[in-house]
């Protein structure tokens, strides 16, 4: 596990996030692009609910390899061709979002997972929720899953933006 690579990682990921973000105004954040699609501001908040910090209260030493799973997990959430059903309590808000206030939070979240993965043991189980289908997957895998995650959905925003900025331009 090199925590130095992960922490980098998260960061990228998260900027990467950050810049196509920053393309919306308050307006078009808040624009539905094409039937059965969330806002820009809806990935946003939705993606924010889901990293923004670790179910890590209780933990445990993992008795497995605790970067067992992180290859299952990107190959899961960097499929792009499958969508999935968002557990109840990350499902985004209605809003309306202002864009300068998605960034600040994100730039938060990205400092504080950051900090994770360069300071705790990250080969510990985190027990205070279980990934559906996994189980208690350690600090590591969630760290792994929270840099595919956000890069399933800059994808998901890079075409929400291709159709509201060219309708805008």
């Amino acid at each position: 596990m090199d925590a130095e690579n992960l922490a980098l990682e998260i960061e990228q990921s998260v900027d990467n996030f950050i810049d196509t973000l920053s393309k919306f105004n308050d307006e078009q954040v808040n624009t539905i692009p094409f039937a059965g699609s969330w806002t820009a501001g809806q990935v946003a908040d939705h993606l924010r609910k889901a990293t923004d910090g670790l179910p890590d209260a209780n933990t445990r030493p993992a008795d497995r390899d605790p970067e067992l799973y992180v290859e299952t997990l990107r190959e899961l959430f960097l499929n792009f061709n499958v969508k999935y059903e968002s557990p109840e309590f990350i499902i985004p808000g209605d809003g309306p979002f202002e864009t300068r206030s998605l960034i600040k939070q994100f730039e938060r979240v990205r400092n504080e997972n950051a900090a994770v993965a360069r300071t705790k043991d990250l080969s510990l189980l985190c027990l205070d929720f279980e990934m559906p289908g996994l189980g208690a997957i350690t600090r590591y895998e969630w760290l792994r899953f929270f840099v595919a995650h956000t890069q399933r959905h800059a994808y998901q925003l890079s075409n929400i933006a291709e159709k509201i900025l060219s309708v805008n331009a």
